[in-house]
């Protein structure tokens, strides 16, 4: 069973085709069916969409709303979060950023609106249950600027943090690009900082202009946070634009995120160079077998598109690309080795 994202629709694809690993098979439409799907034609459009992985209640994070449905995509429960209004009594639509599931306290986090700010909400009636009453700007505030944000562990701390990619624009110059946000204690959603240093990585304002980093998605592996980017190339590149894989540690007890690395992500050849989603997953058995996996590991699959660049655009040419996550440790484990040889810096 898949769970396709569209823009006002959610569907429930079953695929019915009897096929084993060793015999290829085109799939007809009769082998490919709707069990269910959700669409609310009020809505604006959906942002983002998240499977609760104990319950399977589907979360919808739409333009000025929220929706909570169940396995059968049933509308359970439906909030409305815009638009909002700022100093000037001007109307501004609440486009969600964020929408992540903190499973160690049972909460849904949500980020979005013309300030960027976040609220933690209650699982069931997506009530707020916590919110700043002066906003903390995490997310990128305008609705073409991308930020991508999930919960995993610090371990050194002990806590569960909101990892946080966005986009740096003169319109929301003081985000960090990539930041470890605390879900605990008094600074709720500020970035953690101590005597040692830091949970974020910035860019200086000048090169904020200049220098874009689209981010697609991320994950938590192995003690690491990975960030799946689209960044801007040199100008004598061939292409203006390439896909890259970010990573940052989560068990550093200082300096946190001088760990912050960059590895070059290649799909075919270089012209699908621009990731589109992704998606980290123990395959089944026969894959897992053949792919010659160790116990517990998984593979990354990335969806990647032939750009036309400036701006970086998908085009229908597309291709579905998967990485071995042993494989992406060595690549970002060469890196910092390379760095280290040629006293380079780690970026």
């Amino acid at each position: 069973m898949i769970i396709l994202h569209f823009t006002k629709t959610v569907f429930v694809i079953a695929m019915m085709a009897r096929v084993t690993m060793s015999t290829p098979t085109r799939m007809s439409n009769a082998d490919i069916y709707a069990v269910a799907n959700f669409t609310d034609f009020n809505s604006e459009g959906f942002n983002h969409l998240m499977v609760h992985n104990v319950s399977g209640d589907v979360y919808i994070g739409g333009v000025n709303q929220l929706y909570r449905l169940n396995e059968n995509l049933e509308l359970v429960v439906n909030i409305t979060t815009g638009p909002e209004y700022d100093d000037e009594d001007k109307t501004h639509d609440t486009f969600n950023k964020i929408l992540a599931c903190n499973y160690a306290g049972n909460d849904l986090i949500t980020c979005g609106g013309y300030r960027g700010d976040c609220q933690i909400r209650h699982m069931e009636d997506l009530s707020e249950t916590y919110s700043t009453d002066h906003p903390t700007y995490v997310a990128a505030n305008m609705s073409d600027d991308s930020t991508i944000g999930f919960v995993a562990p610090h371990y050194h701390l002990g806590q569960q943090f909101l990892y946080v990619g966005t986009t740096s624009t003169s319109q929301n110059p003081g985000n960090p690009f990539v930041s470890g946000r605390q879900l605990e204690g008094d600074q709720v959603f500020e970035v953690f900082e101590d005597g040692n240093g830091n949970t974020r990585v910035d860019v200086t304002l000048p090169l904020t202009l200049i220098y874009s980093i689209r981010y697609v998605a991320g994950f938590n592996y192995n003690s690491y946070s990975y960030f799946v980017t689209i960044q801007q190339q040199p100008a004598d590149s061939s292409s203006a634009y390439i896909s890259k894989l970010v990573r940052v540690c989560q068990r550093a007890e200082s300096n946190y995120f001088n760990s912050y690395t960059e590895v070059t992500l290649s799909c075919r050849d270089e012209s699908y160079n621009l990731a589109q989603a992704a998606y980290i997953t123990r395959p089944a058995q026969d894959l897992s077998q053949s792919l010659v996996l160790d116990d517990g590991e998984e593979v990354l699959f990335i969806s990647f598109a032939v750009g036309v660049n400036n701006p970086p655009t998908p085009t229908t040419k597309s291709a579905i690309c998967m990485y071995k996550m042993s494989d992406i440790e060595r690549a970002f484990q060469d890196a910092v080795e390379g760095c280290m040889i040629n006293d380079g810096p780690s970026v």
